[in-house]
C-alpha cells in the first residue's frame, strides 16, 4: 500500500469539514461573472468583514481585485441544482449563464438570487495569496437574510440540508448532557 501523502490526507480532512454553499457573482462588461464556493465565511462582526477563498488560477479569481463589487448568494438546501450549474467550468458567461433562475436585477451592483437563503454586498479589500488559493478579504456594505430558510451543505463531495439538531437551540435552557462532550 502507498502511503498517503500529506496534501491527500489534508483534502481528506477537508473532506469532513461540513460548509455552507454558496454562489459568488462579480458584474464584468459582459454582464454578470458567477460561481459556486463552499469557503465563505464572516470574519469580523467589527468591522464587518468577510472572507472567500478560490483556486487562484479561477475565472473569478483574477477579477477580485482593490474595491471590486463582490455579492455572495447562500443557497437554500433545495437549491442544490444552482450551486451544481455555477461550479461547472463550461458554466455560460454574462446573463445567459442566469437563464432558468431568478434574480434581482441592481446594476452596476451585481444580481441577488431571489431565492437566496442570504446575501452579503461586499468590497475586495485585498486579495491574499495562499498556495494554490486566493483569500478575499472583503468590507460587507449591506447583507440579508431569510430566516426560515435551510441552508445548502457541502460535505464529503455531496450536497446535504442541515440534517438533524444535535443540541437544543440557544433558548432552551441547557441539559447536563449537552454540556458535557465524550471524546
Amino acid at each position: 500500500m502507498q502511503p498517503i501523502g500529506v496534501a491527500d490526507a489534508l483534502k481528506g480532512v477537508a473532506g469532513q469539514v461540513a460548509s455552507g454553499v454558496a454562489v459568488v457573482v462579480v458584474m464584468t462588461a459582459e454582464g454578470p461573472l458567477a460561481t459556486t464556493a463552499s469557503s465563505f465565511a464572516v470574519a469580523s462582526l467589527d468591522p464587518p468583514l468577510t472572507t472567500l477563498a478560490l483556486r487562484r488560477h479561477s475565472r473569478l479569481a483574477s477579477l477580485l481585485t482593490p474595491d471590486r463589487r463582490v455579492t455572495v448568494n447562500v443557497l437554500r438546501a433545495s437549491d442544490y441544482q444552482v450551486a451544481a450549474k455555477f461550479a461547472r467550468s463550461d458554466r455560460l458567461p454574462g446573463w445567459d449563464g442566469f437563464a432558468g433562475i431568478d434574480v434581482l436585477r441592481r446594476d452596476p451592483r451585481p444580481p441577488v438570487l431571489v431565492r437566496a437563503a442570504a446575501w452579503v454586498d461586499a468590497r475586495v479589500l485585498r486579495p491574499i495569496e495562499m498556495g494554490d488559493h486566493v483569500c478575499i478579504l472583503m468590507g460587507v456594505g449591506e447583507s440579508r437574510r431569510d430566516r426560515t430558510a435551510e441552508p445548502l451543505i457541502h460535505h464529503r463531495g455531496r450536497f446535504h440540508g442541515l440534517g438533524r439538531l444535535v443540541a437544543p437551540d440557544r433558548w432552551s435552557p441547557p441539559r447536563s448532557e449537552d454540556l458535557t462532550a465524550f471524546w
